[in-house]
């Protein structure tokens, strides 16, 4: 999990210390989280997530492999849609 964070941040081309700006923390205990050293809150989890441009989502384990499914697959191919084209101008 830590990994994925320290990836999103580097892809961004963010450092740990405009992270830490971004999310009121030092750069060393960025450092320490993404080495995983240091585990954080949830709620801190959740603005750091919003900050690199994730969401983070509760799924029933029941679900877990639905959705990565559809996370992954190229759903619009795959699918028909539900009710058909739309119609070009309602009535």
């Amino acid at each position: 999990m830590y990994e994925k964070l320290r990836n999103a941040r580097r892809a961004m081309r963010l450092k740990q210390a405009e992270l830490g700006k971004a999310l009121g923390l030092p750069q060393g205990y960025i450092s320490q989280v993404e080495s995983g050293k240091h585990d954080i809150k949830l709620s801190t989890m959740q603005d750091w997530a919003r900050v690199l441009g994730f969401e983070l989502m509760l799924i029933p384990i029941a679900e877990v492999k639905s959705i990565s499914y559809l996370l992954e697959a190229n759903t619009t191919e795959l699918l028909p849609p539900a009710y058909g084209p739309l119609p070009e101008h309602p009535q």
